[in-house]
């Protein structure tokens, strides 16, 4: 049967996670099985998730073929969700108080190779990126509708882009002509555009296409929201095990497990993250654009509420001259902007931004704040 995903850093991250027979893991990013069929080898049970139900289904016909002898709703219990909502996932399942937990970040091989998915601009597609098809925007959705100043927030903040606002005009100005809605026309356009430039090693469409990725499929939210509900998951010397591939994902990933350990909560067996880089691209199913870095903690201590995850961010903001509005937007800038570092979502961003009471300006991508009397 043809590989759905070649799991990076599976015999690293599996002999940390410490299996026992009969334990309860769980697999947060399911994929293709490999960290799931490794632990039912060693004798765990496993709740594998994954938002994508081509992975569930690929995992099923594994068990189908006879891969491993296993039960399904036994051995293996299959949920398709958005790891986000593990919480109620395990719970559903009576998975509470598992011995592990384990998340593997990022877009799989199969994904990538599936020209019909749309997340690789070498292979021609559709601008999908959807990791589920349930989702009802599409990647080619945010390059048609958003304005220059949203592009250029994107690309800088979900894709460190450095080219961001050239390729945000040079977007807006291609689909005047027509809607730009194939994975090759966005990337011949963003290779065109950055051409004149110092080229990286990497395709110069690269930060623009993981920016999209990240962005629909609401990504960072996604991690921010889950590691304090997955840490309250495990039980007493339950380890939780993160594999990330960009700064973005890696930056979240530390920040929450330090704050964890500051609290006193647990412990990193990893003082220094395992890394898989470039010089052993050998041994790499594909080129790694970035670290594939994995980060373990383990819990020694009785687990107190986590504090619940702030909430998403926005750019500019332009205040009222009256006085007693400066101290408030101020206030509320300030929180946004130092969130937005973590947010994938631009829509959710937008709803925040109303609910404070801002409103966009038609010309400029700014948001003003209203008068005194509209303010709840």
């Amino acid at each position: 049967m043809q590989s759905f995903h070649k799991s990076v850093l599976l015999q690293e991250s599996i002999d940390l996670l410490n299996i026992r027979p009969g334990n309860k893991y769980i697999d947060a990013t399911l994929g293709g099985g490999g960290h799931t069929f490794e632990i039912l080898k060693r004798g765990g049970k496993v709740l594998g998730i994954d938002f994508d139900q081509e992975a569930i289904n690929y995992v099923e016909s594994r068990i189908k073929n006879q891969e491993l002898r296993i039960e399904l709703g036994k051995e293996l219990i299959l949920a398709k969700g958005n790891f986000k909502d593990i919480g109620e996932i395990a719970h559903l399942h009576n998975f509470e108080k598992v011995a592990g937990i384990i998340f593997d970040l990022g877009v799989s091989s199969h994904q990538f190779d599936q020209g019909g998915r749309g997340f690789s601009f070498s292979r021609s597609g559709p601008l999908d990126m959807r990791m589920d098809q349930d989702l009802s925007v599409k990647a080619a959705d945010l390059v048609n509708g958003l304005t220059k100043g949203e592009l250029y927030e994107l690309f800088n903040t979900l894709g460190e882009e450095r080219y961001a606002r050239t390729i945000a005009y040079s977007i807006a100005r291609a689909r005047r002509i027509r809607p730009i809605e194939m994975t090759g026309e966005l990337a011949d356009l963003v290779s065109e555009t950055v051409s004149r430039n110092k080229r990286e090693k990497i395709h110069p469409a690269t930060r623009v296409f993981q920016a999209l990725r990240i962005a629909v499929n609401d990504e960072l939210y996604s991690l921010r929201a889950v590691l304090p509900k997955a840490f309250n998951l495990l039980s007493r010397h339950g380890r939780m095990i993160i594999i990330s591939y960009h700064s973005l994902e890696d930056r979240i990933v530390k920040n929450a497990l330090r704050r964890l350990v500051e609290q006193g909560n647990g412990m990193l067996l990893t003082k220094k993250p395992k890394c898989k880089t470039a010089c052993n691209r050998k041994t790499m199913i594909r080129t790694i654009q970035f670290f594939s870095i994995i980060l373990v903690i383990i819990v020694f201590l009785s687990i107190v509420q986590a504090v619940v995850s702030n909430r998403i961010a926005t750019t500019g903001v332009t205040l009222s001259k009256l006085s007693e509005e400066i101290g408030y937007y101020r206030k509320q800038n300030a929180i946004l902007r130092e969130e937005v570092l973590f947010s994938s979502s631009l829509m959710h961003i937008a709803s925040e931004a109303a609910r404070l009471g801002f409103v966009q300006s038609e010309s400029e991508f700014v948001l003003t704040s209203p008068p005194l009397t509209q303010r709840r």
